[in-house]
């Protein structure tokens, strides 16, 4: 076996900038010196296609042997990245019916430069330098088209929750002169549908019959508001949120004078006024 180390000088002149983002179609002039056991010059001239490196041109001796003659140089690669700088190539081609495979690694130094070595398999036993392992540099001096990648999609924002203003209003009644609530269910659901509201304010307002004396309807109005706040904090609503008051006599819903309009002024009012996300499921009343 014969071996041989050829420098490769290649300059490349870009002919063509149609580019896709899978494959550029370029047309490259390469001129190549093999320096070995026998000395040699090359041209070809090769392009693009279907992401194949396509190459056709001549190998000229420089000692004018005659049994090493001129040959043309035709053949196909295929390149495969490694990263943004490092490469290889896998190709098959003759010099005339000299069959070889050529194996090579590429270094890119920058957008001009790029560093070769490579190790060339000629088929035949006879041809004279049937192994060659061989360095090189390439210049890209034309107009290079870069292949660039589709934008990243922008990153999708959660939208922002909606918030629906809410207002519930609703009456709770006491037997006599009872201050406690006597069922609790009523304001437990209440609580459980606005508890995660936001921004809530919860008026709750006691009231009294005409019943006994002013004063003593007065404070239990308040204890009855107060009997009420304290289930709906229980329930999970925020004590700052709730304002309490005690109203008495005061604003009759019904006449005094029968025990049915009586027991309609005994009674303590809860409103409540904030927003919550999405469509509440709160009836106004």
């Amino acid at each position: 076996m014969r071996w041989a180390i050829p420098l490769i000088l290649i300059t490349s002149f870009n002919v063509s900038a149609s580019v896709t983002d899978k494959e550029q179609d370029n047309w490259a002039v390469e001129n190549r010196l093999f320096v070995g056991e026998e000395t040699s010059v090359g041209i070809v001239a090769s392009k693009q296609i279907f992401g194949l490196d396509w190459h056709l041109g001549g190998y000229v001796p420089l000692d004018n042997r005659i049994d090493f003659d001129s040959s043309f140089d035709y053949g196909v690669a295929k390149h495969f990245e490694i990263n943004k700088t490092l490469g290889f190539s896998l190709g098959l081609g003759a010099l005339d019916d000299h069959m070889y495979t050529d194996y090579q690694l590429n270094a890119r130094v920058n957008r001009i430069v790029t560093l070769q070595t490579g190790y060339r398999f000629h088929l035949d036993d006879d041809f004279i330098n049937q192994n060659e392992i061989y360095l090189g540099m390439r210049f890209e001096l034309g107009e290079q088209n870069e292949i660039v990648p589709p934008p990243e999609p922008a990153p999708t924002k959660p939208n922002a929750p909606q918030y629906l203003p809410v207002y519930y209003n609703d009456t709770f009644y006491f037997d006599s002169s009872e201050y406690k609530v006597s069922y609790t269910s009523g304001l437990e659901v209440l609580a459980d549908k606005v508890k995660d509201a936001r921004e809530i304010e919860v008026n709750v307002t006691g009231y009294a019959d005409s019943s006994g004396v002013r004063s003593k309807n007065q404070t239990l109005s308040k204890r009855r508001a107060q009997s009420v706040a304290d289930v709906l904090v229980g329930s999970g609503i925020d004590v700052e949120s709730i304002t309490i008051e005690g109203r008495g006599i005061q604003s009759p819903v019904a006449s005094n004078d029968t025990p049915e309009g009586r027991a309609k002024n005994r009674r303590v009012d809860v409103q409540v006024r904030g927003k919550i996300e999405s469509s509440p499921e709160l009836e106004t009343k």
